[in-house]
């Protein structure tokens, strides 16, 4: 389960309601961070890992559009990598982990406010790049998988996440949160992948229910928290007895280094 204390103070020092810290903490000892898609999509990520053997330790890690840092330093604390970057171009979701960071506590992990197309170490590759739930926001998606293409070592791999293409959307809510496309189905995916370079590896459908949606139309964050427990458990055994297409996706593809004739820029 997607908890621990640093993603608890991360999470109180975002929602700004210090009068409230007792009873917030209580809550989170016992449910964690109420936020369904991101913790559904996170536990999705880490068993992928976990099934697929997919080894973080002592290895460098990207993660794209990490703000507000939680992931980055959940895996700091469980995987032992040797380097994790987490980029953003979002400063203001990112001041929390620059808090944490400047402590002294975690010197494996680097906070860079930056746009991610403008991101370009020098003689630096990645063994893994985590891209969740971010490719969905970007315009040029093909030019976006070019770029994380050319950050990744040989056979690096990517985990992607994002929004499947048949799920129930909300208009408002779409374009409150910077979505330029519903999502992706599976063959669209694929076909960008191998376009850029990449060979798709593993692909999982998440929230069969499509209860994510749900919980997007509260707007209570009261409402949200007391909902949270039953909707999460309901999406975990859905997914379970279900097995079909969901609300959410979550891939992982690795790094092809044969050239292809068709596609001359890698």
């Amino acid at each position: 389960m997607f908890k621990s204390h640093i993603i608890n103070s991360i999470y109180i020092d975002l929602i700004r309601m210090p009068s409230f810290k007792p009873i917030i903490n209580s809550y989170l000892y016992f449910f964690g961070v109420p936020a369904l898609a991101k913790r559904i999509r996170y536990e999705t990520t880490l068993s992928l890992i976990k099934r697929y053997k997919i080894g973080l330790k002592n290895k460098k890690i990207l993660d794209v559009g990490g703000a507000p840092g939680d992931f980055s330093f959940f895996l700091a604390e469980n995987y032992s990598p040797q380097e994790i970057v987490c980029v953003d171009s979002d400063g203001n979701r990112l001041k929390s982990a620059i808090k944490i960071i400047q402590k002294g506590k975690y010197p494996n992990i680097k906070i860079i406010h930056k746009n991610i197309f403008k991101f370009t170490p020098q003689d630096t590759y990645f063994s893994i790049v985590f891209c969740l739930d971010i490719i969905e926001h970007i315009k040029n998606d093909v030019a976006f998988l070019k770029h994380l293409y050319s950050l990744l070592e040989p056979h690096g791999k990517l985990i992607l996440s994002f929004p499947s293409k048949n799920r129930r959307i909300n208009p408002v809510h779409e374009s409150a949160v910077g979505h330029v496309r519903d999502g992706y189905d599976r063959k669209e995916i694929i076909e960008k992948l191998n376009a850029t370079g990449f060979q798709l590896k593993t692909f999982r459908y998440v929230d069969s229910l499509d209860l994510a949606y749900y919980f997007y139309i509260l707007k209570s964050k009261i409402t949200k928290a007391l909902v949270f427990p039953f909707l999460y458990w309901a999406v975990k055994l859905s997914d379970i007895f279900l097995k079909k297409q969901g609300s959410m996706v979550v891939i992982s593809a690795t790094k092809n280094t044969i050239c292809n004739k068709k596609n001359n820029y890698f």
